[in-house]
């Protein structure tokens, strides 16, 4: 096999860990992430593949097939494939490598612990297991308890941490948080399989997004600015689609809204921390005050209910992130009706134009921000409706199959909003 080909041998600058990828005896390309295996460690990971568990579901998804691997361990297979194939283990083999490099680590979920190839070009992947099943309403619900550690997961992943030697603000993006890379439990949650998500400078994104003003239509676009965010991420992917099918819809978005409040309040106490060692400090600044805001704004009342007008702000920003995501090639289900799509963005836009003339009249100050902030996020959303019509127009081959007449099931469907 050419190693070379895929990864560089030599020192193989791609890779850390503990120790550097080498070529055992037996021919197999080992990549040691956080441990370095030995041969019956290899011999053991394979054998794992050819075993039918009939007690244990193996777990196959559309980037390889994982099996269970002891009590704490996956082994992750990727048949050979040529380059183009190649790089999706790869992907998940690196961010993993990568994660462990920076002392990334995220609770009950997955930590890469080796990979290798073998002579026939096929790839491993051994790492944590990660416990509980997929959240599904009528197999295992989303409760406040696992929603909570969820948003602890998030509120990692979003904050990232800083390298005061280099004032460098790492950060975990995570562009694929859909259902099947989560797990629950009743009481926790964790995630896995983070081949798609990156480790991001804040500083960059904020120089490009912010500063720079590249905004464009970004269904991962943060409540508070226009930096992508994986709560968005885990909104549009899981989040919606669960509501959408669930009998408790309400009970289940008032839990999360519940433990959103979170969410903010910790990314307000981080900003204003980088904020000072941050050369855009005044933007930082004030995106804490808008994250704190927000957090005020989703404190519950004596019978733990949110406002009514911010619980139905809330569920109109997921919805259209879930419209704005449905239309792109990286949805292969998506569906978009165009005429749908452009009157849900006129009323949400007059509904919360109404809502800060309230707020206004009222000198509400948090809700003063809350809608601006509303009013800001669809000032580039709304740019989708030039968008599709520009598609439609030129006959755009990705998107033409995606264009239905049907109304769309969305939030307002199964949540009391009013």
């Amino acid at each position: 096999m050419q190693i070379s080909r895929i990864f560089n041998l030599n020192n193989s600058p791609c890779f850390g860990g503990i120790k550097s990828p080498y070529m055992d005896e037996t021919g197999n390309y080992i990549i040691p992430i956080k441990t370095c295996p030995s041969a019956d460690d290899i011999n053991a990971a394979i054998k794992a593949t050819t075993k039918i568990d009939k007690t244990k579901k193996d777990m196959e998804g559309c980037n390889g097939k994982a099996f269970f691997f002891g009590e704490d361990l996956i082994v992750k297979t990727y048949k050979a494939g040529n380059k183009k194939d190649s790089s999706i283990p790869e992907r998940e083999i690196k961010m993993l490598d990568k994660m462990y490099d920076l002392g990334i680590h995220f609770p009950n979920s997955q930590d890469g612990c080796y990979a290798f190839i073998t002579p026939s070009e096929e790839y491993y992947l051994v790492s944590t297991k990660v416990e509980g099943e997929n959240p599904n309403p009528s197999a295992m619900n989303l409760t406040k308890e696992n929603l909570f550690s969820l948003i602890n997961i998030i509120c990692d992943m979003d904050k990232g941490q800083y390298e005061p030697s280099q004032k460098t603000f790492y950060r975990f993006m995570n562009y694929d948080f859909n259902g099947k890379n989560i797990k629950v439990t009743p009481k926790k949650a964790g995630v896995y399989d983070f081949e798609y998500s990156q480790i991001e400078n804040i500083v960059n994104k904020i120089q490009e997004r912010i500063y720079g003003g590249i905004n464009g239509v970004n269904c991962h676009q943060s409540d508070t600015s226009f930096l992508p965010s994986s709560l968005r991420s885990f909104e549009l992917w899981t989040l919606h689609n669960y509501l959408l099918k669930s009998p408790n819809a309400d009970k289940t978005f008032n839990d999360y809204l519940s433990v959103k409040r979170k969410y903010h309040y910790e990314m307000s106490l981080y900003y204003r921390e980088i904020a000072q060692d941050c050369y855009f400090s005044e933007i930082l600044e004030n995106i804490a005050r808008k994250e704190k805001a927000h957090a005020s704004l989703l404190r519950t009342d004596e019978n733990g209910k949110i406002s009514k007008d911010i619980k139905k702000a809330e569920a109109i920003k997921i919805q259209m992130a879930s419209f704005l995501h449905q239309r792109t090639p990286f949805c292969a289900t998506g569906i978009v009706n165009p005429e749908q799509l452009k009157q849900y963005v006129t009323d949400s836009i007059d509904f919360f134009s109404k809502q800060l003339n309230i707020a206004k009249e009222n000198n509400d100050k948090n809700r003063i921000m809350y809608y601006e902030d509303c009013m800001e996020l669809f000032s580039s959303w709304k740019m989708v409706i030039p968008e599709i019509e520009y598609l439609i127009k030129n006959d755009i081959s990705y998107f033409m199959h995606k264009i239905t007449k049907e109304r769309m099931k969305t939030l307002n469907d199964v949540l009391t909003l009013e």
